[in-house]
């Protein structure tokens, strides 16, 4: 590749890379009660700042808002991304209190450098991937994983929600999966990775408890491998799941006052309103309605998977067909029924929940992403299904852009008020017609000024503009085109660019280069 292809991509990635990380939750104080936002940032917080697992300071006077059983008060969020993204707070957390030490709150190195945690396990979860597949032996395209990975919604909870859990399950999952491949690749006698894979599965599962489905994944990577080793043949296996499974019950007794497993008891309250799996809401069969739901979660305007995280789609597709078409020929295929066993563990939840889950896509299932990935491009190579590739890829790069135009228009926006949603619940924040709400904001000019004011794109630019030419000067230049800069939203959000120090776009710079230089490493500098 010559100098100018190479500045190129150089500058695409980091134009995307600017132009998809977003400042709505970033141009803050902090993240406040209550959100599951806050709960997984109190987390890393109280480790950070109290060293220990008592919430009291981080819900002073908010005690009953979260979790509050037996005068016991915590997050409902699960413990597990806060323990990962807890270095990134604590960096943040040094620049603030001994290097720059802010005169306002705005913006604080504590939240911006906690704040690109996502993004560095979106990276290490790409990494794992491409590792996992390369001794797997499965040939793939680099390229294209990014875009599959990227297509299944994650990375809406990488560049905008930070604090959200989902980055954070997908990397666990791929942590697993690259420690079983690397065991039941390896020649050796005495392998370390026995070792690692139940530290793995117990992480994972600190980050959603209900994620049952991790400890299935070294016997899905047995499958894939032929391996005739065995785990259960390890001490070392069985000495490190003891441990995790300690670790696990002592932080929930520590957290919740209580030594359990069940994620119920943190969802669910005092009153303990459980959920009847064997009784419908429509007055259908029960398996009906189950049935019509799934279709649903697959084809719906409101982020139906086809649309909105193909590779989950396309993954589950192979799976279907591949098995079903193993029992016409009465042969019982193993490997894709213990796959589709997985999907149901996570789909069934979506099932109870009627719900994509008040925020962008079917969030819930986002977890399967990597283990999608590999089960994807597995089956892509060993039954050639090369033509599905190109729709795959098209369909992901609109899912891509589909976060970009997110609430950018009416139609593209969550409802504030209950409303029906796609599966005919009253919920709020729903959008039950986004398809089509997106497609038309290709048509509106004001999706892509929101997009570009909303993006750090816009933020440096706008800062430079002010920095050189003033602030009453860039109103009347963007007045002349017509842009509506007398609204006051716009003239707030140039008040709040001007709050925002250059250090910290410094920061940003210099971490947008190392991000685009792992991007162009790992897909640029790969020889299957």
């Amino acid at each position: 590749m010559n100098k100018t292809n190479k500045k190129l991509i150089y500058f695409l990635l980091f134009f995307i890379f600017l132009i998809f990380l977003k400042i709505d939750f970033r141009f803050a104080d902090g993240i406040f009660c209550c959100s599951d936002d806050f709960d997984y940032y109190i987390h890393a917080e109280t480790i950070v700042e109290d060293f220990d697992l008592d919430y009291s300071n981080q819900l002073k006077n908010l005690e009953d808002k979260r979790f509050y059983k037996n005068n016991i008060s915590a997050p409902i969020g699960f413990f597990g991304s806060g323990l990962l993204s807890s270095p990134f707070l604590f960096v943040g957390d040094v620049f603030d209190s001994y290097l720059f030490q802010p005169t306002n709150n705005f913006m604080n190195y504590k939240l911006l450098i906690y704040s690109v945690s996502s993004i560095f396990y979106f990276l290490l979860t790409i990494y794992l991937l491409i590792k996992t597949l390369e001794i797997l032996e499965i040939k793939f395209n680099p390229t294209h994983l990014v875009i599959f990975f990227s297509g299944s919604g994650v990375i809406y909870y990488v560049f905008e929600r930070y604090s959200m859990t989902h980055i954070y399950e997908s990397f666990t999952s791929a942590l697993i999966i690259f420690f079983s491949a690397k065991f039941y690749k390896s020649s050796k006698k005495y392998s370390k990775y026995s070792l690692f894979i139940p530290f793995a599965i117990m992480l994972g599962l600190m980050v959603k408890w209900v994620n049952l489905y991790l400890l299935v994944i070294p016997q899905i990577i047995k499958y894939i491998t032929k391996s005739k080793r065995s785990l259960f043949r390890f001490r070392n296996f069985y000495i490190s799941s003891s441990i995790s499974v300690v670790i696990f019950l002592l932080h929930s007794k520590l957290i919740y006052g209580k030594y359990t497993i069940d994620p119920r008891y943190v969802y669910l309250p005092e009153s303990g309103q459980d959920l009847n799996i064997f009784t419908g809401s429509t007055g259908k069969n029960i398996f009906i309605e189950y049935f019509q739901n799934f279709l649903n979660i697959l084809f719906t305007q409101e982020f139906g998977l086809l649309y909105f995280s193909p590779i989950l789609f396309f993954a589950l597709a192979f799976l279907v067909y591949i098995f079903l078409n193993n029992l016409r020929k009465l042969k019982f295929d193993k490997l894709s029924f213990l796959i589709l066993l997985c999907f149901s563990q996570v789909f069934f939840t979506v099932l109870l929940w009627k719900s994509p889950a008040s925020a962008y896509g079917f969030r819930y299932l986002f977890t399967l992403s990597s283990i999608s990935i590999i089960c994807y491009f597995y089956y892509l190579n060993n039954y050639h299904y090369k033509f599905l590739n190109s729709s795959l890829l098209v369909l992901s790069i609109f899912s891509i852009f589909s976060v970009l135009f997110f609430e950018t228009t009416p139609a593209t926006q969550l409802s504030l008020e209950p409303e029906i949603n796609s599966f005919g619940k009253l919920s709020s924040y729903t959008s039950r017609y986004y398809l089509t709400g997106y497609l038309n904001s290709f048509f509106y000019l004001e999706s892509y000024l929101k997009i570009f004011t909303t993006s750090f794109l816009g933020v440096f630019i706008f800062k430079f503009l002010d920095l050189t030419i003033g602030k009453e000067i860039l109103n009347d230049f963007l007045s002349s085109y017509g842009l509506p800069v007398e609204n006051s939203d716009f003239q707030n959000y140039l008040l709040e660019i001007n709050t925002v120090t250059i250090d910290k776009l410094i920061f940003i710079l210099l971490f947008t280069c190392l991000f685009v230089h792992f991007l162009y490493k790992n897909l640029y500098h790969y020889k299957n």
